[in-house]
This record gives C-alpha cells, structure tokens and sequence, in this order.
C-alpha cells in the first residue's frame, strides 16, 4: 500500500484493507519519529509514547490493530486533559515510561476494551469515553510496581491486604481532586465488584453499582482473562471477542 500526500484534498478518514493495517501502523509510527527528530515538543514524544505502548499491546494479546487511531486519539485527549492537574502529571509520566510494566500494559489495554465497549451502546458519549480512560489509567495506582504478570498479580489478591484495599486507595486519592470528572472516583471503587455480593472491597450487588463501574469491571475481567491465559499460553482472543 502506497500512501500519498494529498495537500489540496479535504481526506477527513482513510480506509484500508485489514491486511494493509499493519503497514499502515509502522508507517505512521515512522512519520512520528520522523516529527519527534525534528521538534522539540513534549506533546510529540509522548504522542509516540501512546502509539508505541498501544500497538505493543494490541500486536502481542491479538486485539485488532484497526482499533488503534480511535483509542489513540482518545487516549491522547486523556492525557493531556489530565497533565494540567499537577497530582496527576507525574503519574501520567510514570505510567509512560514504566514500558516494561505489566500494569502499564494492563492500563492501555483496559483503556482500549472498555473504550471499545462503550462505543457500542446507545448511551455512550464522549464524557463516558474519557472518565472510562481516566478510571483505567488511575485504578491500579496503588499497587506494587514489581507485579510482572497476571498470574503474580492473583496470588496478591489471595495473601495481599493492600491488594484488596486499592481500589478504595484510588477512589479516595481521586476524590481530593477537583478537577476530575464526576463518576470516575466511583468506577474505579467498583473495578472489581461482580454484582453478586461477592466482590470488593464492599460485596454490592448488581443494583448498586453503576452503569459505567459495571461495564468498566466487565472489561477489567476480560482483560484479566487475557492476561491470566496469556501467561500460560492458553489465551484465544479470537473466541473471546467472537463470543
């Protein structure tokens, strides 16, 4: 596939054969190389940050690739909606560079899932988009940088106190924060209630939870089951996303 420049033609969207994705991908990653060689702007490298974390994690669990501008995008947005918090900026920066992180990679794609998710239902709006974005990026603050795996991670939940407490750590860190969005203090509190009283840290049943803490902890439970199979190299992504 040849991309051309098109400097006097109003192209508001590209479509590509899903064979020719991929292509497309390194060959946007290699202009944004290109700009961040030449400029000196913070926005560009951590543009090419988010672009390379995404492909990264849509390329090695075996999400589709023609997802990434949209996500992207959004994330994009995210970021710089919330770099203008000074409590938020630094984590932002660590979330970026951790890119060996298994819980950097857990964030992206969660972002991404429920993002997705979302997308699809006649209540979506952009605010549900970002406060979705901003709960994914946030909700594992406060757990051990050192979690390499999923599987490492549910033994921490089994013998982990302050596993089990996280999500009411997030949610409170968040509440102090006046500039975030209403509900996502909430959705990460709900990240891992089941709605069977069987979750936690509070065990809710399903009419107590919110429509965007109960889809935000539907994702977060299949990207825990991508993960988790994923270590053991067991994962099918196709018969997920089929099914």
């Amino acid at each position: 596939m040849i991309l051309k420049n098109t400097p006097r033609k109003k192209i508001t969207e590209l479509f590509c054969l899903n064979s020719d994705v991929e292509l497309l991908l390194v060959q946007i990653q290699k202009e944004i190389k290109l700009l961040n060689s030449l400029s000196t702007t913070p926005q560009v490298s951590q543009q090419l940050q988010i672009h390379e974390l995404l492909l990264n994690t849509f390329k090695q669990y075996g999400l589709q690739e023609a997802f990434i501008p949209h996500v992207q995008k959004q994330v994009e947005d995210t970021f710089e909606l919330l770099q203008k918090e000074n409590k938020l900026s630094g984590l932002l920066c660590k979330i970026l560079d951790a890119k060996s992180s298994y819980l950097n990679t857990h964030s992206f794609m969660l972002a991404a899932i429920s993002t997705i998710l979302v997308s699809k239902l006649d209540w979506s709006s952009e605010g549900s988009i970002t406060k979705l974005i901003i709960s994914s990026l946030m909700h594992d603050v406060f757990i051990d940088e050192s979690v390499t795996s999923e599987t490492e991670l549910l033994l921490r939940k089994k013998h982990s106190a302050d596993f089990k407490d996280h999500p009411l750590k997030a949610s409170e860190f968040l509440n102090q924060i006046d500039s975030i969005l209403t509900d996502v203090a909430r959705i990460v509190l709900e990240q891992h209630e089941t709605g069977e009283e069987s979750g936690m840290p509070y065990a809710l049943n399903s009419n107590r939870i919110s429509k965007l803490g109960s889809l935000f902890s539907f994702s977060h439970y299949i990207v825990d089951f991508i993960l988790e199979e994923h270590d053991f190299g067991k994962v099918n992504t196709k018969s997920i996303y089929k099914n």
